[in-house]
């Protein structure tokens, strides 16, 4: 009878070991390349803190760095918008595709990460090239 307890309890320890090892792992949405790792090993994360950026050339997206709390409560998922490339000389269109929900402060101003889906991927366009972006707003 005891035995049968010590099984009983080490059966659930291990499946409380298998239930957050589960919860610890990510998944990325798509396939791609890791471009950088922004935590180490054993580290703890904070709530929407980024841990690593994951690239992929076959859907690039864009996102805004300077989106003012004022322009914020103006811009909806799935809004249109133009997306001017400098290097290329090439306006593409696209959608909002993300509002972070955490502002970050940039040169003491506070401003919202806003991700953009391009409609096409222009040929040339590469990882970390500069855009300008102009959301169609009412």
């Amino acid at each position: 009878m005891k035995a049968l307890a010590v099984a009983e309890q080490s059966k659930a320890v291990w499946d409380s070991a298998q239930a957050r090892f589960a919860q610890s792992i990510l998944t990325a949405p798509f396939n791609g390349i890791v471009a950088s790792i922004d935590v180490k090993l054993g580290e703890l994360v904070q709530l929407n803190q980024v841990v690593l950026t994951l690239a992929t050339l076959d859907n690039l997206q864009i996102t805004t760095t300077d989106l003012s709390e004022r322009d914020i409560a103006r811009v909806k998922i799935g809004q249109a918008v133009h997306v001017y490339i400098e290097a290329l000389d090439l306006t593409v269109t696209g959608k909002v595709m993300r509002i972070s929900p955490m502002a970050e402060t940039t040169g003491g101003d506070v401003v919202y990460p806003v991700t953009i889906a391009l409609d096409e991927q222009p040929q040339g366009l590469l990882w970390g090239m500069s855009a300008e972006v102009e959301i169609e707003t009412e």
